[in-house]
């Protein structure tokens, strides 16, 4: 018997995470468990529910967003700083 997939908890975790050292792999661990459990429902149950089909469709989203926004934009992120800065003065 296999452990079950809690993907809801390793996305919550990743969504939650303040660490961006750590966020990286929170956001890895909970993308990896969403496609564990989609490949077993989808073996077990091609059909499976829609709606549990459409949280991992977000939640896959949800990752892809952040990932995007924490990691690929850095210059962004040191513009923001730096407009708030020259508005702070």
């Amino acid at each position: 018997m296999t452990e079950p997939i809690l993907w809801p908890e390793l996305y919550r975790a990743a969504m939650v995470e303040l660490d961006p050292i750590k966020l990286r792999q929170r956001i890895e661990e909970a993308h990896e468990a969403i496609q564990r459990y989609r490949e077993e429902i989808n073996s077990s149950n091609p059909a499976g529910s829609a709606e549990e089909h459409q949280q991992m469709a977000d939640a896959l989203d949800n990752l892809r967003a952040l990932l995007k926004i924490e990691f690929k934009s850095p210059s962004r992120t040191a513009d923001a700083d730096r407009s708030s800065e020259r508005a702070a003065v």
